[in-house]
């Protein structure tokens, strides 16, 4: 890929979110259902595919359903899947026809749980791409629904294992890295203890400064590949300073992030206790 001043932005953009999602834990509560975003065209496309009632075919409708099945069941029908308005097909290949009846009361009823108002006529049609029935479920607005959200947060791995080890004096549960199956009470009871000193630890990585290059085979830690259009990398050889890389900067916790980010994980548990749900993990 050439790299020019059209498409760097979307390189960058591209990297730092592989970045985010690679090196990053979050504290949530176990068990609880988080809901997820229906704010789309294509966010109720995806909630109404996995709905469908796909475990009552029987066994030999479901071989010919995996046969015959087109790339996508439930999707938005043109390029624009961030609209809230258009149109949703839903592709009935390998379905008999009761069972396009079937799901296709449930594609709707999932549509409109999830907010979509305004379902015009239903049509039915050839798909031009699939050679396939297709039916076309026109969405007229989707009404943004209230959804319960407990407090969330999101650290860096190091950070996150400063707090819980460090800090917090827990052991990991996953080698060196998740904390699962935490007592939210009892977690809570550290928290106070612990915000009651006089002093705590900042993170060791504060302002720390790291360089990447290229990742060459046989020569790295895996757990330092980042799958981007780069190409995988690792760290910054010193010796070679004139290669091409990218810098990292890591933001760490001084004290008064350490007590805010204790204070922030104090909601979570204290959330979950009211709500009826005892264990927190961090991932």
């Amino acid at each position: 890929m050439k790299i020019n001043k059209s498409n760097q932005g979307k390189l960058v953009n591209y990297i730092a979110g592989k970045l985010v999602k690679i090196a990053s834990m979050d504290v949530y509560i176990q068990d609880f259902k988080y809901p997820q975003n229906l704010d789309t065209l294509n966010d109720l496309a995806h909630d109404a595919w996995t709905k469908v009632p796909y475990g009552n075919l029987e066994d030999e409708e479901k071989k010919t359903f995996e046969m015959q099945k087109t790339p996508e069941l439930v999707a938005v029908d043109g390029l624009d899947v961030d609209a809230t308005s258009g149109t949703i097909n839903f592709y009935t290949a390998g379905l008999s026809a009761v069972r396009v009846e079937e799901w296709l009361q449930s594609i709707l009823k999932t549509l409109k749980e999830d907010g979509a108002e305004k379902i015009g006529a239903i049509r039915r049609e050839r798909s031009n791409m699939f050679k396939s029935e297709v039916i076309r479920i026109p969405v007229g607005n989707i009404v943004k629904k209230e959804q319960i959200r407990p407090p969330e947060l999101n650290m860096a791995n190091d950070n996150a294992r400063h707090i819980f080890q460090k800090v917090l004096k827990y052991n990991p549960t996953d080698g060196d890295y998740a904390f699962t199956d935490i007592d939210a009470a009892g977690l809570i009871k550290r928290i106070d203890y612990y915000l009651s000193e006089k002093s705590l630890p900042q993170s060791p990585n504060l302002g720390k400064e790291e360089k990447l290059v290229p990742w060459v085979e046989g020569v790295d830690d895996p757990y330092q590949k980042i799958d981007s259009l780069m190409g995988p990398m690792k760290n910054f050889d010193p010796s070679n300073d004139t290669s091409p890389s990218l810098t990292t900067y890591h933001g760490g916790y001084d004290e008064n992030a350490v007590r805010d980010r204790l204070q922030k994980i104090k909601n979570i548990a204290q959330w979950a206790l009211k709500n009826g749900y005892p264990k927190i993990s961090v991932y």
